[in-house]
This record gives structure tokens, sequence and C-alpha cells, in this order.
């Protein structure tokens, strides 16, 4: 008896029945990586401030580098990208609920993020010379 036939029609009907629907997704991300990394051209190791704290992030500048913000805004379009029949085109806040911190740095990478996950619908256009509508967060 040859089993080859069978043996492929069993996988061929695994992976049809196997298709899994997307049902709840959690992003969890940073505005800026806090912990060390290696270098690994040079072999060496880039630790944390010795001062790391509390009051060290709540004190620091409230502005993201252009580099920073450009990251952020790249990480909304790659979720746009990926999840897009997921997400749908029209902004709810049944659709999404994003969560900050307390700090502006994390609210300010909320924002930007949302940028690029969330352009208007011509629905949302509120402003036609403006791709962006506000996305609330909370904290």
């Amino acid at each position: 008896m040859d089993v080859k036939p069978l043996f492929i029609f069993l996988i061929s009907l695994t992976f049809t029945l196997g298709i899994e629907e997307l049902k709840l997704l959690q992003i969890i991300f940073m505005h800026k990586q806090y912990v060390p990394y290696q270098d690994i051209m040079r072999n060496n190791m880039t630790l944390l401030s010795n001062n790391f704290s509390y009051h060290y992030i709540n004190s620091m500048t409230k502005d993201i580098p252009k580099i920073g913000k450009m990251n952020m805004y790249n990480l909304g379009a790659y979720l746009r990208r990926r999840y897009d029949k997921f997400l749908g085109d029209v902004y709810t806040n049944k659709i999404m609920k994003m969560h900050t911190t307390e700090f502006p740095l994390s609210q300010i990478s909320a924002e930007i993020v949302n940028a690029a996950l969330w352009p208007p619908s011509e629905l949302q256009k509120w402003n036609n010379d403006l791709n962006w509508q506000p996305i609330p967060f909370g904290w």
C-alpha cells in the first residue's frame, strides 16, 4: 500500500483547517532603550548610568531627537502595514486603546506612533492640509 498520497492529503488538510484568526493584539514598546546593549563591532558593553532613577527620568529633557521621532513614526507605519486588515480604516476607541506612563516623552511617543498608525479616513479628515487626527491615550 502506498502511503504518500494519504500523507500529503493530511498535511494539506491540517494547513487548511489550521488557519487562525487574530482576536487580540497587545504591543509593548519604549521610546528609548534604557537597557545595556553590546557593541558587537568593538565587543564592549554599554552600561546604564549610575544616576538612573525615577528622578533622573522625570527630569530629562522633554523632547525626543529627530531620529527617535522617526523611529516611533516608522513603528506606527510598520504596525499599520502589518495589521491593516485587523485594524480597519476608521479609528474608534473600541478598536484600540493606548496607555503610556505619566512621563512626557512616553506621551510624545504615543502621539507619534498613532500619527502613522491611524491616518484619518475620509470620514475622519478634519483638515485637508493635515493628514493627522487626534487619537486619545491614557496613563
